[in-house]
């Protein structure tokens, strides 16, 4: 496993590449910057600033995944996605 601060300018060229040395292989990308609280949440402009940060460091991530020739599966984790999703009803199992 290795682990990377993300941001927007982040190249994940060198990193895909140490991994490939350091693994062998890559079985499968998550990618966790969804979960990282953002300051000022009330506040729509700085929110907005971190949503497109965020979504601009997994595009960056998917882009030099491919570009690296990469066959693997890239997981993007947010927080509160299941908040949304449909409860199952009483006496049911998921």
């Amino acid at each position: 496993m290795l682990r990377a601060a993300t941001s927007a300018e982040l190249d994940f060229d060198e990193l895909l590449a140490h991994a490939r040395t350091e693994l062998g292989s890559i079985q499968g990308i998550v990618h966790l910057a969804g979960l990282a609280q953002s300051d000022g949440d009330d506040d729509p402009e700085a929110l907005l600033q971190t949503q497109v940060l965020r979504c601009a460091s997994a595009a960056g991530l998917a882009r030099d995944c491919e570009r690296a020739g990469l066959q693997t599966t890239l997981w993007l984790v947010t927080a509160g996605a299941a908040t949304f999703l449909p409860m199952p009803a009483a006496g049911h199992a998921a």
